[in-house]
């Protein structure tokens, strides 16, 4: 039964002795809550009032028993009507908990989450979960698309992963390889981060990594190719020297970072923007402020590894408040203090 109709059907009765007002359900729509106010007067019986504040998932099948009563002897007539459906009660199952309410709240927050954030919510919820059945219900969350892998133990709301856009390093890669077959090296380019600049970089830089002992061989190497190539620089040499040349053929070669991530020498999106950004220490690319803009851009764009990048930028030493504008607003941190 759906009484507030059923009362809208009865005509309101004229006797003179009798007389009520009727106040339905009402609800504000930035509150979760609902205020229900019933207002019934009779002249000879004084007045009845119930009033009650509901939770969204409230049961309040004994007050509508209550109500029923009160408008059959208002009109007159038996409350012999079947009761009305009970409200949703609270999500008392993990996996309905995690699909209507955990996640969609996270989303609101972050773009990123890990799984101790998950724990976190989970246990302010009063319910239990073990480390295994978490990931198990993950799983089947990413499945149906309610969040996507973002890497051991992180998920992510971000849909489309990001694609490392190869194009300005095709050549050298394809030089490298054929001067030194077996040599362990990686490159990025200022060129693909571009996209997501606020103000495109009017000239751009290449970066080679490899083993410290193989670095002198490269620069000469580039050299003889007429590379503008500067062999591990230091600030003040930097300073003195460095010019960025308009052809885009400038290169700056480096030791290799150990465990740094990297596809067919190519270096994936979370070494290019924690290496980018300790490049920035020394070399006046982009402000500050410019690259962590960009950083910021291009992992609330496209999804990224935040496991891997965590972990690399922790090797190198590079704080994630040093890497994006304010992590708090894209990442969790409920229970970890990776500032």
């Amino acid at each position: 039964m759906t009484w507030t109709n059923f009362w809208k059907d009865f005509p309101y009765p004229l006797e003179k002795n009798r007389r009520q007002k009727i106040r339905t359900r009402t609800e504000h729509p930035n509150c979760p809550f609902s205020t229900v106010v019933f207002q019934f007067e009779f002249k000879n019986k004084g007045i009845k009032t119930l009033v009650t504040t509901l939770s969204h998932y409230a049961d309040i099948t004994e007050l509508e028993q209550q109500i029923d009563a009160l408008v059959a002897d208002l009109y007159g007539v038996q409350a012999a009507i079947s009761p009305s459906p009970k409200r949703k009660s609270p999500p008392k199952d993990l996996k309905e908990y995690l699909r209507d309410v955990c996640l969609p709240e996270l989303r609101r927050n972050f773009s990123y989450i890990d799984t101790k954030t998950l724990h976190a919510a989970i246990k302010t919820a009063k319910l239990t979960c073990s480390a295994g059945t978490l990931n198990n219900y993950m799983k089947e969350m990413e499945t149906g698309g309610f969040v996507f892998n973002a890497g051991k133990g992180w998920y992510s709301f971000v849909k489309t992963p990001y694609r490392i856009d190869r194009t300005p390093l095709e050549t050298l890669i394809s030089q490298m390889k054929e001067k030194f077959p077996f040599l362990d090296f990686a490159c990025f380019s200022t060129l693909q981060v571009n996209r997501y600049m606020h103000h495109l970089l009017g000239k751009s830089v290449t970066f080679l990594q490899a083993d410290r002992d193989t670095l002198s061989a490269i620069f000469a190497y580039l050299e003889d190719l007429h590379y503008n190539a500067y062999l591990n620089p230091t600030k003040l040499e930097i300073e003195k020297t460095f010019n960025v040349s308009s052809d885009e053929n400038t290169i700056i070669i480096r030791p290799l970072p150990t465990r740094s991530p990297v596809d067919n020498h190519a270096a994936e999106i979370e070494k290019l923007l924690v290496d980018l950004r300790m490049e920035l220490k020394n070399l006046p690319l982009m402000t500050v402020d410019e690259f962590k803009a960009m950083a910021r851009n291009t992992i609330t764009s496209e999804r990224v590894n935040m496991a891997e990048m965590l972990s690399y930028a922790k090797r190198r030493q590079l704080p994630l408040s040093e890497l994006v504008d304010d992590p708090e607003c894209i990442i969790s941190n409920f229970t970890h203090g990776w500032r």
